[in-house]
């Protein structure tokens, strides 16, 4: 959580993705129920600044998505 807490003062970006996916979904599958409701607030007051930061974050997963499967079917 300490490390998680820098990374957002850092002013990381809440929407990033890794593995396919942002931040917050990482917690979840990794079932740390602290750091998701941590980000959920981070998250909040970031689309209070941006009300689109989450549609171009989600543009940008399912982008990567599309070539993921892109991929898969060229093999």
């Amino acid at each position: 959580m300490e490390i998680v807490k820098i990374l957002v003062e850092a002013v990381s970006d809440l929407f990033a993705l890794t593995k396919g996916n942002p931040p917050f979904t990482l917690a979840r599958f990794g079932k740390h129920d602290d750091i998701c409701d941590y980000l959920a607030v981070e998250m909040k007051k970031k689309q209070t600044e941006d009300p689109y930061v989450w549609i171009r974050a989600r543009i940008k997963q399912l982008r990567a998505e599309i070539q993921r499967l892109e991929r898969e079917v060229n093999r």
